[in-house]
């Protein structure tokens, strides 16, 4: 950690190269280059014309679906819980919450406020408070950086859009002068709701009005809105669920500062501020086949489609597809096929039993599956569970793999039935039977002759 010396010759050094460089990036956009005078505004117009003045804003991480034949979700995959909502779907004092904490002009100014950053760095400059003075469209900007990287697997990336240094706080107001060019301020707004990370795994608001409240975000009130409000700033240090004492001393704050900017009444934030976080309303995101209610014919499903090409030219592009995409799988696999599949096995053979026990039932003509149980029914290490689908082959999450046994007799009886043998046809079949010498035809027409045991 630097000294506090340090600290402020960069803070200095911030002021004097933003205020230079906010008014070049403005003067850009209004006057012609050859207004600029001076060798230093000449140098800054150059360094800024090597910057993209566009960013790529793709789509973020959004959470894919498995779901069996009556829309009944099997499974969730995700990288970051998250489920994109449109502003209108947002109640509006949640609106109003995050942009009060984080960015209260963020309707009157451009996409840099010159007076908050500037208050900012002096205010760190004479050793106050430590304010940031970004703009809420410069936040977003960053956090799309980061997601950018994130989602190529690009560690360096992350680094990079959250390092201190002047040539990120550069891009990123070069950034936000083009994201504001492009969208509205409403549009802008909306899509920070969405990439916010609210802390203990809840990505963009809808999720985490999910996660802590058991609700949406169009139906949060008062209390909730200003604590979800107030965690955008340290996700990790104020989330309810782990700091509880944190994140309500940071939703009064948030709520003093509604009540300092008028939003709200003075009488309404204190009421706001007794009321407590209920923790049993918190809803753990299920994730991946192990949270579902039937984990083996889930990850069978989930291993065909790791195995399709169309996902991707490798499985780890799949996967990323799978985890970040926001699939909708649909498949046939039948909830009631699948309870009846299970409560069978379970009657024949136990959990713990020394034996396994399973059957897989699929639609005749297309092979597609509709159930799948055995009779170890839970993933995991403990007594009676296990990680294996012992239904299939190692390449689709199962042990060693098995021989299907006598289910050939079916299909044998059937060739012979077709074949004109008399249903009262008997065979003598003693153990060991000897076929030495013996020539068979195979399905595909050739001929085999059996040269020994």
């Amino acid at each position: 950690m630097g000294s506090p010396k340090s600290g402020t010759l960069y803070s200095l050094a911030m002021f004097g190269v933003v205020s230079v460089l906010a008014g070049l990036l403005m003067a850009g956009f209004v006057v012609p280059g050859a207004a600029m005078t001076g060798a230093v505004a000449r140098a800054g117009a150059d360094a800024l014309e090597d910057l993209p003045t566009d960013m790529d804003i793709g789509q973020q991480a959004q959470r894919s679906q498995l779901l069996m034949a009556d829309g009944t979700v099997l499974a969730t995959f995700y990288a970051e819980n998250r489920v994109d909502v449109s502003l209108g779907q947002v109640a509006p004092i949640m609106q109003k919450a995050q942009v009060a904490i984080e960015d209260n002009r963020f309707f009157e100014h451009g996409p840099i406020d010159f007076r908050g950053t500037s208050r900012a760095l002096m205010s760190n400059v004479a050793g106050g408070s430590t304010q940031g003075g970004s703009t809420l469209t410069q936040q977003f900007v960053k956090q799309v950086r980061i997601e950018a990287a994130e989602a190529k697997g690009d560690k360096a990336g992350v680094q990079d859009a959250q390092e201190q240094t002047l040539s990120r706080k550069i891009q990123e107001l070069r950034y936000a002068v083009a994201v504001e060019k492009k969208y509205s301020k409403k549009q802008i707004l909306e899509k920070y709701l969405n990439i916010a990370y609210y802390g203990d795994g809840a990505y963009g608001v809808e999720a985490a009005a999910k996660h802590y409240f058991n609700t949406t975000a169009a139906k949060l009130t008062l209390p909730q809105a200003a604590l979800l409000a107030g965690l955008v700033q340290n996700p990790t240090a104020t989330d309810p669920v782990n700091n509880p004492e944190a994140a309500i001393t940071r939703r009064n704050t948030v709520l003093s500062r509604m009540a300092q900017l008028k939003i709200i009444t003075t009488d309404e934030a204190e009421q706001a501020k007794k009321v407590a976080f209920d923790k049993s309303k918190v809803v753990r995101a299920k994730k991946d086949c192990i949270a579902s209610k039937y984990p083996f014919v889930c990850d069978y499903a989930k291993h065909a489609l790791l195995n399709m090409p169309a996902l991707g030219k490798t499985r780890e592009e799949r996967q990323t597809l799978l985890n970040r995409g926001g699939l909708t799988i649909r498949t046939l696999i039948d909830p009631k096929a699948q309870a009846s599949a299970e409560r069978a096995v379970a009657n024949m053979v136990g959990p713990t039993d020394p034996v396994i026990g399973g059957t897989a039932i699929v639609q005749p003509g297309t092979g597609l599956i509709m159930a799948m149980a055995q009779s170890r029914p839970e993933m995991g290490t403990g007594a009676g569970e296990t990680y294996y689908n012992y239904m299939a082959s190692t390449g689709m999450g199962g042990a060693e793999g098995y021989q299907a046994g006598s289910t050939f007799k079916t299909f044998t009886m059937a060739a012979a039935l077709q074949k004109g043998f008399p249903i009262r046809t008997r065979y003598t079949a003693s153990s060991p039977m000897d076929f030495t010498g013996d020539t068979f035809t195979s399905c595909s027409g050739g001929s085999r002759r059996v040269t020994s045991k």
